[in-house]
């Protein structure tokens, strides 16, 4: 017993570490000057743009206070699918400053000819290194070798180790050799097979810049050799991009009225209660490992704006209110934010809190009167049977840059709800143990993939007779058999695949479905 309990209270504590370092970024930094480690610009495409080329770090990320991790993908797959699916455009906003449509050809080899960089002309503000920790130039300048091979993607104010770019994109790469002399280039390209490449180029004594093209989806390492000496690696994850969502002005200038939108498989309403002109866009879904986040933004110019963004957790999380207030306003305080006012409040009838803060006194030229807002609050948290903890797996979050007033009325409309806008009722299929949604009947079967597994009692492992399946929060009409099994067919996408009945509570779970295949799935349910 007593082992039992060591051992969930180190589970916890990993929990808890984990969820710090997996939440959600609500603002980030701007698509254009986006960083290592942010989920990309949710406030405005534009925000930011005025901090770039400045020598301020402090200023430029002001607005990306809530990382989320550096993206990290499974390199693995089952007939290729995880290489031939489109990305969206959230999956690469954090790396848009290291890539560009066009750029020089590369004829005969890896990167084009070398030549020398000066760097009291280019030096960036900050280097990233691959787990998405950043160091000031100056820092790195003065604490690295000078003797060592370095190997670095230049952005427009930054440089890094890893990028995520669109297939057949250019990245501009700055290798430092210590000498002078001939270099031999790698570079091993991973997918389904793993292949390598390997040239030989002049290097200069010091500084020297290259094109790279990223002409192939996969995972790209590059790294070179000079006097014998290896340099570091640098990794580009290339994805095939999907078309670009375009964008969906609601408003033009704001109504009384509150509206309702829907993200992803919830439906968000809210009243800006404003006078000022604003605009609304819905963004893709940015899926990750553990979770996905479904991102709304709330744009009026290039300042001033709001996000609401809800991450659904794959599995339950731990949701201790005051653990997230603290990582909330410590990462605010990492990227030049003093709060000032730290504040619990019921938001959308949950619990809640609301942090606001100001730039640092010197922080570049944001004006005196400047406040950003961050609040949080969990959709679904409960008390856990493991300990006396919390645990959810919707987190709500909401930033803004509106006046203090109009964020409040933002917070004090809100309200999240599972469900479709206006869902019509499922249609039956023929296959008992099949369901299709009315927009797909027509679709054909070879282009759909199939979820099958068990809805069992997690006391005793006994299946659960005569529960209806829910895809993505909607009833489905299949009803599990006398052992609790059930098989759904489903277009190919990430889906929330959960279960209804009257003796038991059964917690979603997300699953990625592919083309023409069966994914595995069963469910706990807990007895009501």
């Amino acid at each position: 017993m007593k082992y039992s309990k060591i051992l969930i209270c180190m589970t916890v504590l990993v929990c808890l570490a984990f969820q710090a370092f997996a939440q959600s970024d609500p603002l980030g930094e701007s698509s254009a000057s986006g960083t290592m480690g942010s989920s990309g610009d949710y406030l405005s495409p534009n925000m930011g743009q005025m901090y770039r080329g400045t020598s301020d770090p402090g200023l430029a990320g002001m607005l990306q206070w809530l990382d989320t991790p550096v993206p990290n993908f499974p390199w693995y797959t089952t007939g290729g699918s995880f290489y031939s699916q489109p990305y969206s455009d959230i999956t690469f906003s954090p790396f848009t400053q290291y890539y560009v449509p066009s750029g020089t050809p590369v004829v005969g080899g890896i990167v084009s000819n070398p030549t020398k960089f000066d760097i009291t002309q280019r030096a960036p503000s900050t280097v990233y290194y691959g787990a998405g920790v950043g160091l000031p130039y100056s820092q790195y300048a003065s604490l690295v070798p000078s003797k060592t091979n370095d190997l670095w993607v230049q952005g427009a104010t930054n440089w890094t180790q890893y990028v995520v770019s669109p297939v057949g994109t250019w990245l501009q790469l700055i290798a430092y050799a210590p000498v002078e002399g001939p270099a031999g280039f790698y570079e091993t390209i991973q997918t389904d097979t793993t292949s390598s490449k390997y040239s030989t180029y002049q290097f200069n004594q010091g500084y020297n810049t290259m094109n790279f093209k990223a002409d192939q989806v996969g995972r790209h390492m590059l790294y070179f050799v000079v006097n014998s000496q290896p340099s570091n690696v640098v990794v580009v994850d290339v994805f095939a991009q999907a078309p670009s969502v375009s964008t969906k002005p609601v408003h033009t200038a704001a109504p009384a009225a509150p509206g309702t939108h829907q993200l992803g498989p919830y439906t968000v309403s809210f009243n800006m209660n404003t006078d000022m002109s604003y605009q609304i866009q819905i963004q893709d879904p940015a899926v990750y490992p553990f979770a996905t986040l479904y991102p709304l933004v709330i744009t009026t110019d290039n300042t001033t704006g709001a996000s609401i963004i809800l991450t659904q957790y794959n599995n339950l999380t731990p949701s201790i209110l005051g653990v997230n207030e603290e990582i909330a306003a410590l990462r605010m305080a990492l990227r030049g934010i003093n709060v000032t006012a730290p504040k619990e409040m019921v938001i959308d009838n949950m619990n809640g809190f609301l942090l606001s803060g100001m730039p640092f006194a010197g922080m570049g030229n944001a004006s005196p009167d400047f406040m950003v807002h961050q609040a949080q609050y969990w959709l679904d948290s409960k008390d856990c049977e493991c300990g006396p903890v919390s645990v959810g797996t919707v987190l709500v979050n909401i930033a803004s840059t509106y006046p203090q007033d109009v964020t409040e009325g933002l917070l004090s409309s809100i309200h999240v709800a599972s469900g479709q806008m206006a869902q019509m009722p499922p249609t039956q299929a023929q296959d008992q143990n099949v369901s299709i949604m009315p927009s797909q009947n027509n679709v054909p079967e070879e282009t759909l993939g199939f979820v099958e597994g068990r809805v069992y009692n997690q006391k005793n492992g006994v299946g659960v007779a005569s529960a209806e399946i829910t895809v993505d929060y909607n009833p489905t009409r299949i009803m599990t058999d006398a052992l609790g099994n059930y098989r759904v067919r489903v277009l190919p996408s990430q889906h929330s695949i959960g279960a209804q009945s009257s003796n038991y509570s059964v917690i979603p779970s997300s699953v990625m479905v592919y083309r023409n295949q069966t994914t595995k799935l069963d469910l706990k349910a807990v007895s009501r």
